[in-house]
């Protein structure tokens, strides 16, 4: 490969790598004191992208980190709950003294 050839491929990929939404993320060490005293600032700086790590005497204990929603998973429990109809067919005693009242609440 000649010397251009290789510019050529360096400038290549560095234009690919320009057109991705490549970002560095900060890591952010505070002491705890820190951490209660400007703790608006760091969470809106966690919702920025970046990390903070909170530290206690100096060895860290705590990251924060975006919250992220867990995914729904519809029908997760198929086929692992078994129940008999036989379950449904008569009421619980205590149940429905409960909702329809007892013979002592006349």
């Amino acid at each position: 490969m000649t010397p251009a050839e290789g510019m050529r491929k360096v400038i290549a990929m560095l234009t690919r790598l320009s057109r991705t939404n490549y970002t560095r993320r900060m890591t952010v060490f505070v002491n705890i004191h820190e951490a209660k005293t400007h703790l608006s600032r760091l969470l809106e700086q966690v919702a920025a992208g970046e990390r903070v790590v909170i530290s206690k005497a100096g060895h860290p204990v705590a990251d924060l980190v975006q919250h992220r929603r867990p995914a729904v998973v519809i029908g997760g429990l198929k086929g692992r709950v078994r129940y008999s109809d036989a379950d449904w067919e008569s009421a619980d005693e205590e149940i429905a003294e409960m909702f329809y009242g007892g013979a002592g609440d006349e």
